[in-house]
């Protein structure tokens, strides 16, 4: 098992670093969101977070089809495949940043927990399942 994962890694280097480096660019523009509404807006905040996780999550759909695993036409298939293993990592990423909220995390740092935790899922599952050639 080990060696297969060192293999993949070494295969998909340049493509796992674009994966990460997209998930940075879409963790900054959720922060940001999350922040302005938040403090500029009345909408509570588990709201804000849900929405802020569904925009960059299509956001991330388009930009790894389209960039990172070069795909130059939409696939509902995969799209679909997408919104299925996106789901579990939302669901561990909302319920884990709503429970550390709920224990007086700051909301930012909830958030980005949340999606830490999360993005091993995603790593999983669109390398080897949504995108898997």
């Amino acid at each position: 098992m080990i060696i297969f994962f060192k293999t993949f890694i070494n295969r998909e280097k340049k493509k796992i670093l674009l994966w990460f480096f997209v998930g940075i660019f879409l963790l900054i523009i959720n922060n940001l969101f999350i922040y302005f509404a938040y403090s500029y807006t009345e909408i509570n905040i588990y709201l804000i977070i849900f929405f802020g996780s569904i925009i960059c999550n299509l956001l991330r759909f388009f930009i790894n089809n389209f960039i990172v695993f070069n795909f130059r036409i939409l696939n509902l298939n995969n799209f679909i495949k997408y919104q299925i293993s996106s789901s579990s990592a939302f669901t561990v990423s909302y319920c884990s940043s709503s429970l550390l909220i709920y224990f007086g995390i700051h909301y930012l740092v909830a958030n980005n927990l949340g999606i830490v935790l999360a993005m091993f899922i995603n790593l999983y599952l669109n390398f080897f399942w949504v995108w898997r050639k």
